[in-house]
């Protein structure tokens, strides 16, 4: 009894469920696909991939048995509050599609986190996680290169000297890039067989290039941050190995980066046996790394001395005597030239300077995912057009207010915390340098996100999450985190809550691809002049999706043509009811409004016109024709009043023509030395021909009263 009451207790295992590795592997699509659906970035396409993550959820929760336990890691308490969040903003957002198309997105990128983490095995399965989301890279890299090189037409992949590849946008690109090529690193120095580690450090040579090759001034910024964390972080045993997986990749990349990222100069074949070159080159430096490492000990720590000095000689000698000759003049002159003082990321600046200002109207709740892109134009410093806010924590911040961004911060804590644990308690190297890869990949991903907006892109989004999920599934069975947790409902409980969760994500999910399918032969009906089958087909695609106020605007102006066409008064109500419920479901948006307008003028219904044009112009007090256009509304407005017989409310409207000119000049007063500089978008407002010709209209028809 004292032996037993003395003893060591024994470590507690992991509770591992066999039958979820089906749902382990049901996932992986999910990490090797999105890159080549445009990224996820449009709704079509992210509603398809919700579908899917619904399906698996549903599965996961019929097939797992066991309790519903408080769960012990940070990050689990901070994805529920992220998601509340933004489900709570949905009730006060500004674009109730956009916001409800936001939750869904946060919901997703949670089930492929939480799927990850709490079905994983063992350190094979994270091994192939890994290896997917890098395969993903190497089809993005060939795509993008392909494209340049003329070989391959994938839609919006280059332009311009730079690879935009399958994400069509060349940050985007480039930092998923800089993500796989990490994990790449590091695969490089792991995996079971010879030839595997070779083959991956010839394929991330192509990865790493084409990374360089989308020109991304931020993700270069980064990448040296992440590849410091990677290797400092790296169990001792792993450490060297993949600081010489990194220049297996580096000593190709000096040698031919010039050649294979030289677009639109030479053949395609001249391309392709450059890129071929390169990538033997790397199998050949990773080769010889292995020849190195089973040397003994004794001979291999000279040999490694010597030819560390010798490629540390003969790279730095490269870069000091080629210098930007290493790369294409565009590329190293795009790459080298960052700085504060330049126009695009001065106006980034005034991106966040507004942004900060919607959180401040906004702060506790935000304005709901999308809302950025309805709300912005009435915050703007000066003229730009951006839908995103560039930069992630302030886009979580503006759409999910202080409570979103709250639990933003705490699951980046909470990833800090579970890299510590493993560190400090996971026994075995392999789990730590697992580990360590996933958290530094995630972690540079998510840096770079500061600063841009990569992360609305779901492939992106994606590629951070399932990092992030892969490094808690690490923390559960590398530390050996048992069963010893308050049980807070049986499995009944979880089974009956999965499956509504499961069920409400996949009906509103599926609702929204039929609505996108139908829209498309809404479409397809117009463009043939049949308007009577554009309509029936956009009131199908409303009843799917009613929150679309895309809907409501394109029935509101096609109800506005069959009532002109046939004289039809009813016709115009229900242009107007559209119109009306197009701007309730995006209400701060200049679109919706001038199509009231114009609805209202087709009613004959001249001051609400007037009054809708007004709450245009103030929607988007920088852009010229909101002024051209609002003179018009008047004037047109004006003159109904006068055939209407009521000349003192037509006074009163045309009168607004004369303060037109004061408005603009009122509004361009706000502009200082600094915004004058960096406008660069059309001209400044001015009282231009139109507004002239508006106003002596305006005093013509004011003198004939």
């Amino acid at each position: 009894m004292a032996a037993k009451k003395n003893s060591i207790p024994a470590k507690k295992k992991p509770v591992i469920d066999e039958k979820l590795k089906i749902i382990f592997y049901l996932v992986l699509p999910l990490l090797l696909l999105p890159p080549f659906c445009r990224g996820l970035f449009f709704d079509f396409e992210a509603d398809i991939a919700h579908i899917y993550t619904a399906l698996i959820l549903g599965a996961y929760v019929i097939l797992r048995r066991d309790n519903i336990r408080l769960p012990r890691n940070l990050m689990d308490y901070a994805w529920i509050g992220l998601i509340a969040a933004y489900i709570l903003s949905n009730f006060v957002a500004f674009n109730q599609r956009a916001a409800l198309e936001g939750a869904l997105r946060v919901f997703n990128f949670f089930v492929i986190y939480w799927l990850l983490a709490y079905t994983v095995t063992n350190i094979r399965e994270i091994k192939a996680a890994l290896l997917v989301l890098f395969a993903a890279g190497i089809g993005v890299a060939f795509a993008g290169l392909g494209t340049a090189y003329g070989t391959f037409l994938f839609n919006g992949a280059y332009d311009k000297g730079l690879i935009l590849s399958t994400l069509q946008y060349h940050n985007a690109a480039a930092i998923f890039l800089i993500g796989c090529g990490i994990i790449g690193f590091y695969l490089a120095a792991v995996l079971d067989k010879v030839w595997m580690r070779v083959l991956a450090g010839g394929l991330n040579y192509i990865v790493i290039a084409t990374a360089y090759g989308a020109g991304s001034r931020g993700a270069m910024l980064v990448f040296p941050v992440g590849l410091l964390l990677m290797i400092v972080g790296m169990p001792k045993d792993y450490r060297f190995r993949t600081f010489l997986s990194f220049l297996a990749v580096l000593i190709p990349f000096a040698i031919t980066a010039k050649q294979v990222l030289s677009f639109e100069t030479h053949s395609q074949a001249y391309y392709w046996y450059w890129l071929l070159a390169g990538f033997i080159i790397g199998c050949f430096c990773q080769y010889i790394i292995e020849v190195i490492l089973k040397v003994s000990a004794k001979k291999r720590k000279k040999l490694i001395t010597g030819i560390g000095i010798l490629i540390t000689i003969a790279v730095v000698g490269l870069i000091l005597v080629q210098g930007q000759k290493l790369m294409p003049a565009s590329i190293a002159n795009r790459l080298s030239n960052i700085s504060l003082e330049d126009l695009s990321v001065v106006e980034r600046f005034y991106f966040y300077r507004d942004a900060f200002e919607v959180v401040k109207d906004n702060p506790i709740l935000g304005v709901g995912g999308g809302g950025w892109n309805s709300a912005y134009t009435g915050y703007q410093s000066l003229l730009y057009y951006t839908t995103e806010v560039h930069s992630h924590p302030l886009q979580v911040w503006v759409e999910a207010g202080t409570l979103g961004i709250l639990f933003y911060v705490l699951i980046w804590i909470g990833l800090l915390i579970t890299l510590y644990r493993i560190i400090r308690k996971a026994e075995s190297p392999e789990y730590r340098a697992a580990a360590c890869v996933s958290g530094a990949a995630a972690l540079t991903v998510s840096m770079h996100s500061v600063i841009d907006f990569s992360l609305s892109l779901g492939a992106v989004a994606i590629l951070m999450w399932a990092l992030v999920g892969l490094t808690r599934a690490i923390e559960r069975l590398g530390t050996g985190e048992g069963i010893n947790r308050k049980i807070i409902a049986g499995p009944k409980v979880r089974k009956i809550a999965g499956i509504i969760m499961a069920g409400i994500f996949l009906v509103i999910s599926c609702s929204l691809s039929m609505a996108a399918f139908v829209e498309k032969e809404a479409a397809n009906a117009y463009n043939t002049g049949d308007v009577q089958q554009a309509i029936s087909q956009f009131e199908k695609a409303k009843k799917f999706d009613p929150l679309n106020h895309n809907y409501y605007i394109y029935l509101a102006q096609l109800y506005n043509y069959q009532a002109y066409q046939q004289r039809n008064f009813m016709l115009t109500r229900t242009a107007m009811e559209n119109a009306k419920k197009a701007v309730e479901l995006n209400e701060r948006a200049a679109q919706p409004l001038w199509i009231l307008a114009e609805t209202y003028l087709g009613a004959q219904m001249p001051i609400d016109a007037v009054t809708a044009a007004e709450q245009a112009v103030q929607a988007v007090p920088w852009r010229q024709e909101a002024y051209n256009n609002f003179a018009q509304v008047c004037l047109s407005a004006g003159g109904y009043l006068l055939q209407m017989g009521q000349p003192d409310k037509a006074r009163i409207v045309l009168g607004k023509v004369l303060t037109i000119p004061e408005m603009i000049n009122k509004q361009v007063a706000k502009l200082g030395p600094n915004e004058r500089k960096v406008w660069r978008h059309g001209a400044i407002p001015s009282i231009d021909g139109n507004i002239n010709q508006a106003v002596e209209q305006a005093k013509q028809m004011l003198n004939g009263i």
